[in-house]
């Protein structure tokens, strides 16, 4: 059985989601399996560890009935949907996942793991995962930020007119934003409705962000910004239509590693 299943056992046995020792006592993981629906603010009975925000009315997260795999859904507004609107996870002031990341630290390396699952329509959407300054899903706010982005939208509506030669694409882009210079890599791997994505973002010794899709290296980014305050992200959908857009999460794990 690999380290991450066995790590993913411990943490349910226990019920612990952060900070988990793990076996060799030279790594810290924290972990959130969504075991509980997250809203608004802190609550009793609610997910401790990460918040629902957005744009117009919000809508409760739901867990995912189906197919199994558990987690749970989001939905940009359904009673008077407009484009642009955001439904978005981020973390409570007061949970571990709040804690700020440098990108540069030595001797260290920080993997951040989200396990992604896209819903039935990829149609005129948006989403996002990775870490950011600010909790909103629009590109351009954050002048340093480490994301996989999926966006039927063109350049303007993206974010940043710096992003080069990034248009609407079919695929997951790597975008990373570096003290105000923005880069999009194109993967080249596609985005298909009802898939679950393992998007896997390891910030290495060096302060640079690699990219991994299943496991599967796509980009390393140059040295991010060594003061950047980056916070995880784990899910962003954006609607580029009048039409709700509903994507979901299973799970997600931050681990520190040292080197």
């Amino acid at each position: 059985m690999d380290r991450i299943k066995v790590e993913q056992i411990i943490a349910d046995f226990l019920d612990r989601k952060g900070p988990l020792d793990t076996l060799d006592d030279s790594e810290a993981t924290f972990y959130e399996n969504f075991s509980l629906l997250p809203i608004n603010s802190f609550a009793a009975g609610k997910n401790e560890h990460f918040q629902h925000t957005g744009t117009a009315t919000l809508i409760a997260p739901t867990f995912q009935a189906s197919p199994a795999g558990g987690g749970i859904s989001i939905t940009t507004q359904t009673g008077s949907p407009a484009s642009g609107d955001e439904s978005r996870l981020w973390p409570l002031a007061q949970s571990a996942w709040s804690m700020n990341i440098k990108p540069v630290a030595t001797g260290q390396r920080t993997i951040f793991d989200y396990n992604v699952r896209v819903g039935a329509s990829i149609a005129a959407t948006g989403i996002r995962a990775g870490l950011k300054l600010t909790d909103t899903a629009v590109i351009a706010t954050d002048a340093d930020q480490a994301l996989f982005v999926f966006d039927t939208s063109d350049t303007a509506n993206f974010g940043p007119a710096g992003v080069g030669t990034f248009t609407a694409s079919a695929n997951w882009v790597c975008m990373v934003s570096i003290a105000g210079d923005d880069v999009a890599f194109d993967t080249g791997v596609p985005v298909a409705a009802n898939t679950d994505y393992w998007l896997n973002i390891r910030l290495n010794a060096s302060g640079q962000a690699e990219f991994r899709i299943n496991d599967s290296l796509k980009y390393t980014s140059g040295v991010l910004t060594a003061t950047a305050a980056l916070l995880p992200a784990p899910l962003q959908v954006v609607t580029r239509t009048t039409a709700a857009k509903v994507h979901g999460i299973r799970d997600c794990r931050k681990t520190r590693t040292y080197v």
